[in-house]
């Protein structure tokens, strides 16, 4: 991905679909955890996405909060749209992320204090290497002890929009 071979063939999908498609083994996980999760995601949030990719990317954030959310915790996912960007939200209740740390959880095998044994600190490299070549970020802000908030955005094309907008 980093090399620039895997292209991304962007198509048009649902996010509650791309949501719906992932959410099987995540709630596994969740019930196995003890955390709750939990999906907010209007009707008719469109995206232009490689799906197989960007559900890739949204899995990896969300098992990760759950990884570091302690049982009887939440992880939330939601999302708004406009004319410009989606954006989608996955904020936890969990252990959060110290300030040392931050700066570097995007990078590859990287591991923060709390991580679990078995955790190759890949996930959230991929996940931002995916939403990169989607012309999209990921933010993020954490607090140790009340939880992490990732914030993925996705741009629009605005002149598509413009044209299709004032088409007669």
């Amino acid at each position: 991905m980093e090399a620039g071979v895997l292209g991304m063939k962007e198509e048009k999908a649902d996010l509650n679909e791309v949501i719906m498609d992932i959410s099987e083994p995540i709630v596994i996980m969740a019930e196995v955890a003890e955390v709750e999760y939990i999906c907010s995601i209007p009707e008719g949030v469109e995206l232009k996405v490689d799906t197989h990719w960007f559900k890739e990317a949204l899995s990896n954030i969300i098992k990760n909060s759950i990884e570091h959310t302690d049982a009887g915790g939440f992880v939330k996912v939601s999302a708004a749209q406009n004319n410009l960007r989606t954006t989608i939200v996955i904020e936890d209740n969990g252990k959060g992320i110290g300030k040392e740390h931050l700066p570097h959880i995007f990078e590859r095998f990287y591991k923060a204090g709390n991580s679990s044994y078995d955790s190759v600190g890949i996930g959230l490299a991929i996940a931002r290497q995916i939403i990169h070549a989607h012309d999209g970020k990921i933010e993020v802000e954490s607090e140790v002890g009340k939880g992490t908030k990732f914030t993925v955005t996705l741009y629009r094309n605005v002149f598509s929009f413009v044209l299709t907008t004032f088409a007669v």
